[in-house]
């Protein structure tokens, strides 16, 4: 069985997922790039997988502006994640500014 551990760059997030990789040598650690976070939190993902071993998948969305066709997404890298929101203005662009009024 796979398990799949979502890692948000957060310490809490560090924590746990430093945690189960010690309980499980197979476990799949992602990241999800939206292209709005701090440089700071994508140098903590990264440190956090260089100094643990953790493996990490970064992944960030391919917005498809087909209709009736939904994203996907793609591998990158900590060196080739987006880092200027171009990801998030292209799902604003299809989907709306999200909030808690526009599920």
């Amino acid at each position: 069985m796979k398990i799949i551990s979502s890692f948000s760059g957060g310490k809490t997030s560090a924590y746990m997922t430093i945690k189960l990789k010690e309980m499980y040598q197979d476990l799949i650690v992602i990241f999800a790039n939206t292209g709005q976070e701090n440089d700071e939190t994508l140098d903590f993902v990264n440190k956090c997988d260089m100094e643990y071993d953790l493996g990490v998948v970064w992944l960030q969305a391919l917005v498809n502006f087909k209709e009736r066709k939904g994203s996907s997404f793609c591998k990158v890298s900590y060196r080739t994640a987006d880092r200027d929101g171009f990801i998030f203005e292209k799902m604003i662009e299809k989907y709306g500014i999200p909030n808690k009024a526009y599920p």
